[in-house]
């Protein structure tokens, strides 16, 4: 059994307090199931959490009259757009508490109706809780921009944002982010069995997988390998402190601008690493770029097919201290947006 995060804790209680009599979250309704509704073994749960694009159902296993472990069967929840659960979308279960779980579904679409249930998948024998339905939320107006810029006087006229994405000044980390993965990073969400951006011809993220659109709206974006290396070309690089924050000062070598990238560190499962701070030095940071790592590059993770181009700040003491190089997608990286729109040189 995998262990608990606060994430699923937070959900369970959801469900908890759902199940004693409050249904503000909870749009469910049963209806018929035409395949085979087994209750006892797969138990569909309530909408716990839903919004335009995304929604955290909820489900429950009962393997003792089966005499199986949850190591032994496959379950989670089956979304699909039709009662007949033509071309569904199968989630497994990530983590579960007791006999509870809880999955999130990204990437729906406004005020659609959709219909889930839970499934149990044994080596010989599929069982199936009851089907339910529920609408996401309706597709709120895009808020004002009210992100900073900088002009670094960079060939391409690439504007940088002045803070990461998830951060209120330019000091602070902000969110992590799994690579194609618009939601601040909880657990490793990356599947490689997918395909996207793996099998197919894909270079760049599409703008559904861009974590700086999807944060900070249509005139952000995450930066190209190409613009990544035009900043490491065209400006000067320093270690600095900012209000007491390690990281990197670049300078533009054409103005008097500058930005800050703090050393963020990374997460990787649960944990934070190489975070700076004065208690475990100045640290290193880490972050994304929207382009896919190449084939005809090695690299540490192995296969091309799991990695993407990130870029990487360390201590000037290491050589080279700033670069760039592929990174597991599953890895919890910082995000430091630039704008769409470029100024003409």
């Amino acid at each position: 059994m995998l262990k608990s995060n606060t994430f699923l804790t937070t959900l369970l209680l959801c469900v908890f307090l759902l199940s004693c009599g409050s249904d503000a979250l909870e749009e469910a309704t049963p209806t018929p199931s035409k395949p085979e509704e087994t209750k006892a073994v797969a138990v569909t749960g309530l909408v716990v959490r839903k919004g335009k694009d995304y929604a955290d159902l909820s489900g429950q296993v009962n393997l003792s009259s089966l005499g199986l472990s949850i190591e032994d069967v496959e379950f989670g929840i089956e979304l699909a757009t039709n009662d007949e659960f033509k071309d569904a979308e199968r989630k497994p279960h990530m983590e579960m508490q007791d006999n509870n779980f809880a999955v999130r579904f990204y990437r729906l679409t406004p005020e659609k109706l959709y219909f889930y249930r839970t499934y149990v998948q044994t080596h010989d024998q599929r069982y199936l809780g009851r089907l339910l339905w529920f609408r996401t939320e309706a597709d709120k107006e895009i808020p004002p921009d009210i992100h900073d810029c900088v002009d670094l006087g960079l060939p391409s006229g690439t504007l940088w944002a002045t803070m990461n994405v998830g951060a209120s000044a330019p000091y602070e980390i902000g969110d992590y982010f799994a690579w194609s993965e618009i939601y601040p990073f909880k657990i490793q969400k990356y599947d490689d069995k997918s395909g996207k951006y793996s099998t197919d011809s894909l270079t760049e993220l599409l703008p559904e997988d861009d974590a700086a659109r999807a944060n900070w709206g249509p005139n952000w974006t995450m930066p190209t390998f190409a613009q990544i290396e035009e900043l490491l070309e065209e400006c000067s690089w320093g270690c600095a402190y900012y209000d007491d924050v390690p990281g990197y000062m670049v300078r533009s070598t054409k103005n008097a601008n500058y930005m800050f990238l703090p050393f963020s560190g990374y997460l990787e499962d649960d944990s934070r690493y190489g975070k700076g701070d004065e208690k475990h030095g100045q640290g290193c940071g880490y972050y994304w770029s929207k382009s896919v790592y190449g084939k005809e590059v090695n690299s540490y993770y192995g296969s091309y097919y799991s990695i993407a181009i990130a870029l990487y700040l360390y201590p000037q003491s290491y050589n080279p201290p700033v670069y760039t190089d592929g990174g597991g997608r599953g890895m919890g990286y910082c995000v430091r947006a630039v704008r769409v729109q470029r100024v003409k040189r």
